[in-house]
C-alpha cells in the first residue's frame, strides 16, 4: 500500500487554513446561535442531561461551541437584569475563579475532574474542565518565562 506524499497535494492543508485556527461558517446564521445558545443556556439553568450533546451533533458544531454561546447569553443577561448596585466586575468573577482553581488543583491536590465539579458546586466561571486545563497551563508557561 503506498501512501500519498502531501507535498504532490494540489490542495496542501496548510494552504487551505489560511493562516486561521477557526472558520465562522456561513450555514449558522445568527438566528441560529441564538437558537443554540438560548437552548444550551435553558438546558444548563435547568440541569437537563444531553441537550448540549445533542445540539453539538444536530448542527454539527462542537460542545465548546455551544457552551460559550450559553455563556456569552448568560453574561449577558446577568449584565442587563442585575441591578445596579449588585454588579461586580467580570475581572473580579474571573479572579475569584483562577484562586479557587489553583486552590482545589494544588492545595487540595485534586483532580482536574474533582476541581470542576467542586467549582460547577460554587457557580464559579472558567469551570469546565478543559477551561481549567487551559488556565492552567497559561499560568504555567508565564511562570516557566
Amino acid at each position: 500500500m503506498l501512501l500519498e506524499n502531501t507535498a504532490d497535494s494540489p490542495f496542501p492543508f496548510e494552504e487551505s487554513l489560511n493562516g486561521r485556527l477557526f472558520t465562522r461558517r456561513e450555514d449558522l446564521s445568527d438566528d441560529i446561535r441564538l437558537l443554540l445558545g438560548t437552548n444550551a443556556l435553558h438546558a444548563m439553568l435547568n440541569g437537563t442531561w444531553g441537550t448540549i450533546t445533542h445540539l453539538a451533533e444536530e448542527y454539527k458544531v462542537s460542545r465548546t461551541f455551544i457552551y460559550s454561546l450559553a455563556n456569552g447569553l448568560k453574561q449577558i443577561g446577568q449584565l442587563l437584569f442585575k441591578e445596579a448596585s449588585t454588579l461586580v466586575s467580570g475581572a473580579l468573577y474571573r479572579e475569584h475563579a483562577i484562586e479557587a482553581m489553583l486552590s482545589l488543583r494544588f492545595e487540595v491536590r485534586g483532580s482536574i475532574g474533582g476541581t470542576s465539579t467542586a467549582m460547577n458546586r460554587f457557580d464559579c466561571e472558567l469551570s469546565s474542565t478543559g477551561s481549567i486545563s487551559q488556565t492552567i497551563a497559561q499560568i504555567g508557561g508565564l511562570l516557566q518565562r
